[in-house]
């Protein structure tokens, strides 16, 4: 995964279920020098949840 300019491996958990790819992760934003921790930025969570959904249909 690439945010800014910092690259991290990053495993995605991926489900398989009714024809869609499920995943939720976290990742920290100070690792991707995402704000720091000072001023409004302290209010911020450290750690963001994505939640990722991937419907397929067959062609």
């Amino acid at each position: 995964m690439q945010i800014r300019d910092v690259k991290k491996e990053v495993t995605i958990p991926f489900t398989f279920t009714n024809n869609t790819f499920i995943a939720s992760f976290s990742v920290n934003r100070i690792d991707y020098h995402v704000g720091d921790d000072s001023g409004m930025n302290a209010h911020a969570e450290n750690n963001l949840l994505i939640d990722v959904s991937v419907p397929v249909t067959k062609m």
